[in-house]
């Protein structure tokens, strides 16, 4: 099963945006994974869950992290 989430930078200045996936669940994975976003900018993520690498049937729940730092201090 596969998803899209668009991230957006509504700051005035690049910013990293990097995707944290658990490393306990290999059935969840994020592409890409770290990027660089322009100021205003939008990207497409796509999230992809791997039903086979679950093991058992079931309801699987998860969090996928985002962090992200501009050039920047605060």
């Amino acid at each position: 099963m596969t998803t899209t989430v668009t991230v957006t930078n509504t700051g005035s200045a690049a910013a990293t945006v990097e995707l944290y996936e658990p490393t306990d669940l290999p059935w969840l994975s994020a592409t890409p994974a770290a990027f660089t976003l322009g100021a205003g900018r939008s990207r497409t993520v796509t999230v992809t869950l791997t039903a086979s690498a679950g093991g058992q049937p079931g309801v699987y729940n998860a969090r996928l992290a985002v962090r992200t730092g501009t050039p920047h201090p605060r």
